[in-house]
């Protein structure tokens, strides 16, 4: 984090609160989505698209962690994430109450994209497409391919 400007995903999900306490004035955005989108986002990333036994042993107990920590379950189950996409939104709003102006909620699935997050970090637009370089799983070979060389490379404890 010390050297992007930028973190993202379930491992933020899990520890925004202690991200907001480190590092003060931070902005967050949450993304947001139909839930039963989600849902079938869910299912087919936990049953197809993440093969655990083809990363490291350190990278896979990061991701179950993650995955404990986020759902209370390493396996899909329907009605606990459905639960949990409910509760940790209720759990964002009501953390976010008195601090509107450093949450942003966007639902990238409606055409929401650089107008919104622009706006949000008082930024000019990009005159590029807004990226879209996930639709159905289609970027998580690549991110987990690049978080096992780094692992292969350091020692550090930047999965912790």
């Amino acid at each position: 984090i010390e050297t992007h400007e930028v973190a993202s995903d379930i491992s933020v999900a899990c520890r925004f609160a202690k991200l907001d306490f480190l590092y003060p004035n931070s902005k967050f955005i949450l993304t947001v989505r139909n839930v039963n989108e989600w849902l079938q986002s869910c299912q087919y990333h936990f049953q197809n698209k993440v093969n655990t036994c083809s990363i490291t042993p350190r990278l896979r107990k990061f991701l179950l962690t993650q995955r404990l920590l986020a759902f209370g379950t390493v396996t899909y189950e329907q009605q606990l994430f459905q639960k949990t996409y409910y509760r940790h939104l209720e759990t964002i709003k009501k953390y976010f109450s008195n601090r509107p102006e450093d949450l942003l909620m966007i639902d990238l699935t409606t055409g929401q994209g650089w107008d919104v997050l622009c706006s949000f970090f008082g930024k000019p637009q990009p005159s590029l497409p807004f990226p879209h370089q996930n639709r159905a799983g289609n970027a998580l070979e690549g991110m987990f391919a690049d978080m096992n060389a780094r692992l292969q490379k350091s020692q550090g404890d930047w999965l912790n």
